[in-house]
């Protein structure tokens, strides 16, 4: 395939392919290659600290999977170079290498109510084209399906992240639960506690996050999800902020062509402005409205209308 886009002293053109071998039913392997050759307009080079020459480099991914009944695993590799450009497509980084592996075993209880069972481990490691060391994560990891239509994950890691010349630790647990306690009821909760980079002060942080949510089917056409998160950063001076976030999402489907949605979503955010480098507001609230109303003129065709309180366009999001 190729892609090309052109423009006042711009262009992004990247050609590729790839293959995909398949064999014994439970095999697979993968050989993705792209090229790239991109030419950036000399303020905006000059801007993002980019060379005002044209830039030419490639990107590969190599994967070998087995899939079976009882055993899953992979391999893969992947090389993305330093001038690697994909302007068209959603390539978020370059100038790394990649490699991740991963086992995973699955049992089956015929009794104890419990479907499914599985156990698995997974290594990850990336580093720059230079050989500096990025970030690493090892994962023990299981999960199970059992009675209520539930669903249990605990994963448990141990890695490393390189941010702004230093590197962070970010061991972590995560858990994971959900169930259909009545049949127009299911409920979920996500839970994260370790380590996480303070990237707004380059300093080393211990985090603390839960989500739980809902969602509660009232009759055959309005749906209601309710999601809170609340997070938490503690530094070695204090606690950092403290973040919580709630959101509901009311939908009532009229029939199989229209139905009307409201989002109201509510952000209330302290911090301690003592423990940052730059101005902060201790705390900060916000409120967002979003409506939408759908119909579905045919297959191929729908019509939206809708409002929200915001528009963030082209709105830097940084990581305070």
């Amino acid at each position: 395939f190729y892609t090309g886009r052109e423009g006042d002293d711009y262009s992004n053109r990247l050609l590729g392919g790839d293959i995909l071998f398949r064999w014994k039913d439970t095999e697979a392997a993968r050989i993705e290659l792209l090229g790239s050759q991109t030419r950036y307009p000399d303020e905006i080079a000059e801007e993002h600290d980019q060379s005002t020459e044209k830039l030419s480099d490639y990107a590969m991914r190599l994967v070998y999977q087995h899939t079976s009944r009882n055993w899953m695993y992979f391999i893969l590799y992947r090389d993305v170079g330093t001038d690697f450009r994909a302007d068209l497509g959603f390539v978020p980084r370059a100038d790394y290498r990649q490699g991740e592996t991963m086992l995973e075993h699955a049992w089956y209880p015929e009794k104890a109510g419990w479907s499914q069972v599985r156990l698995g481990a997974r290594w990850d490691e990336v580093q720059d084209q230079s050989g500096q060391h990025l970030s690493r994560d090892v994962e023990l990891m299981s999960w199970a399906q059992g009675p209520l239509e539930s669903f249990v994950r605990l994963s448990l890691y141990e890695g490393d992240v390189f941010y702004d010349g230093e590197l962070f630790d970010t061991d972590r647990i995560n858990a994971y639960g959900e169930a259909q306690l009545l049949p127009n009821l299911n409920v979920n909760v996500a839970t994260t506690i370790g380590g996480q980079v303070d990237f707004a002060n380059t300093q080393q942080g211990d985090q603390l996050r839960i989500d739980p949510g809902l969602r509660l089917d009232i009759g055959r056409h309005l749906r209601l999800n309710l999601e809170h998160s609340y997070e938490r950063l503690d530094v070695d001076a204090g606690r950092l902020y403290t973040a919580n976030l709630s959101q509901m999402r009311l939908t009532y489907q009229f029939n199989v062509r229209t139905f009307v949605r409201w989002i109201p979503q509510y952000l209330d955010v302290t911090r301690d402005p003592s423990l940052y480098q730059e101005d902060v507001d201790a705390r900060s609230r916000t409120l967002f409205n979003q409506v939408l109303f759908s119909y579905k003129l045919n297959p191929q065709t729908v019509f939206f209308l809708g409002y929200s309180d915001n528009y963030l366009g082209d709105e830097q999001i940084d990581l305070t």
